[in-house]
Parts: structure tokens; sequence; C-alpha cells
């Protein structure tokens, strides 16, 4: 059955802009995303659990789910801060990481350290495949007061 046939509350919902369009819209209680809630929660209650500097340090730099790592980085930088292997961590992820919404999340997070090595390493994340890093890192530059362009 076409999606053209199905009863309407079956078909997602969808908008055109001009010529572009359907573009599908997916509501937060859309049961086609109930998988995907679910495995948000999980995620985020293994973020949460984490509470050492041990804990959080090997959930960015080594836990198999891109999401927990991205949730552990702010987590990190908020308890964390002046713990010296934190900024080590967050390099390393920068420069190694292979999520890019992980690397994302790390360039932004370094905004507020005003250390030459970060600097350097948000300028070498300049050159990041992926735009949004590209982006973030030249953010954090702009919190340093610095700007690349």
């Amino acid at each position: 059955m076409t999606s053209s046939h199905r009863p309407a509350e079956d078909r997602a919902d969808a908008i055109h802009i001009g010529p572009v369009g359907p573009i599908p819209i997916f509501h937060d209680d859309d049961f086609r995303l109930e998988e995907d809630r679910a495995r948000e929660k999980v995620n985020a209650a293994i973020a949460d659990a984490m509470q050492s500097t041990e804990e959080l340090l090997e959930g960015v730099r080594e836990h198999p789910d891109e999401d927990v790592r991205c949730r552990a980085i702010p987590r990190l930088v908020a308890r964390w801060r002046t713990d010296p292997r934190t900024v080590p961590a967050l390099l390393e992820g920068l420069a190694e990481d292979t999520s890019s919404d992980v690397r994302d999340g790390i360039a932004m997070a370094l905004g507020p350290f005003d250390e030459p090595r970060v600097v350097t390493a948000l300028r070498a994340a300049l050159n990041d495949e992926n735009e949004d890093v590209r982006w973030s890192a030249e953010s954090s530059l702009a919190q340093l007061g610095i700007h690349p362009n």
C-alpha cells in the first residue's frame, strides 16, 4: 500500500517549502520513534550515572556508544574542569574520535579553556572533515578572542 493510500493517521505529516517536499514531520509521540526514544533514555541514564572523574573520563574516551560519549563531555567539563586529566582527554577525543558528533561536542566544550595546547588543537580542528566540527572550533576560538578568518 503506498503512502497516499494509507489512512491519514498512518501517514507522516509533511510540509512543502517551495518546490521542495514533501518533507516528513515526526512528532515526539510518533510510534515510529519509540526505539530511538528508548535508546536515548538508556544512554542518558548511563551518562547520568557517571559521577567520578574516572567514570567520566572513561565515558568520553572509551564508551562504545557515541551518544553516551557526547553526553559525558559536558558532565566532565562541569564537574571536573580543573582536574589535570580533563583537558588531555578532550584534546585526545578532538583529534582521534571517529564520531563527528563527539568531536563537535568536544570542540564546543573547549571554549572556556584558555590554554596554548587548546588553541593549537582548535586551530587543527578548523581543518576537520566535518563542517559542524569546524564551526564549533571557530566558535570556541572566538570565545577565546581568537578570530581565525
